[in-house]
């Protein structure tokens, strides 16, 4: 149930600022402080912050209805959030970027990643 709960709970929060991402580029970007010169870089925005998102989410609740592959999102979660929070540490120290905004993402993705473990070696302590 915990496991469930932690997917679903990501899954969703990855689809929304994925369709965020996908339909209002331009208002996340002016978000993220950060501007679009051209058509591409919309496009680009639309389908990398969009679309990967989006992808994820669909896998997380996929995985969901799918028992099997639990145990894999549960760790593609941990890694995925894990890997997005340490280079966002990273880029606060070199860019001296620390915001409002940058700790709240951060506790949101370090939450995704430990929350991910955490049920991971759960399920792997029942088995």
């Amino acid at each position: 149930m915990f496991a469930s709960i932690v997917l679903v709970f990501f899954g969703l929060s990855f689809g929304a600022f994925g369709v965020w991402a996908l339909v209002s580029p331009t208002g996340l970007a002016g978000l993220l402080h950060f501007g679009l010169q051209t058509p591409g870089a919309i496009t680009e925005l639309r389908a990398f912050y969009g679309g990967l998102e989006i992808g994820l989410c669909a896998f997380l609740l996929f995985a969901v209805a799918h028992r099997p592959l639990v145990p894999g999102a549960l760790l593609a979660l941990t890694f995925i959030a894990g890997g997005i929070g340490l280079a966002r540490i990273a880029g606060i120290v070199a860019d001296s970027s620390l915001s409002g905004l940058m700790i709240g993402v951060l506790i949101w993705e370090l939450a995704g990643a430990a929350l991910g473990l955490a049920a991971y070696l759960s399920l792997a302590n029942q088995g």
